[in-house]
């Protein structure tokens, strides 16, 4: 059964370490915040007739949806709407800010993302 701790049991003890040694030296590196994540999302394939972007992911990290998306050069292209396909290398749907027309969308083909 758990019991609530009161508060005096939590207060903190002269002389007492409340933070278990970690026998590894290397457990700092299986904490997810820790590891540098890719800034990389992927590259355009297609932009649809709604305007959205088809994007292949560059590897198997999974970008959230949500995610604001930009190219090389800083200029943001819009949000992460929809991540699809294999696990492996994932396909993601961009969501634009405006919908590109027809030759902003042919300079976009190919053009590498990255998160911000």
């Amino acid at each position: 059964m758990y019991r609530r701790p009161v508060e005096a049991e939590t207060a903190r003890v002269p002389g007492r370490n409340l933070f278990i040694r970690i026998a590894s030296g290397l457990y700092h590196l299986s904490r997810s915040d820790v590891r540098v994540k890719s800034r990389d999302v992927g590259s355009v394939l297609a932009v649809t007739t709604a305007g959205q972007l088809t994007v292949r992911g560059s590897g198997s990290e999974v970008v959230p949806e949500g995610t604001l998306v930009r190219d090389a050069s800083g200029k943001l292209h819009g949000q992460v709407v929809r991540v699809f396909g294999p696990v492996s290398r994932p396909y993601l749907t961009v969501r634009p800010r405006r919908t590109p027309s027809v030759s902003e969308g042919a300079a976009l083909l190919g053009a590498t993302l990255v998160r911000e």
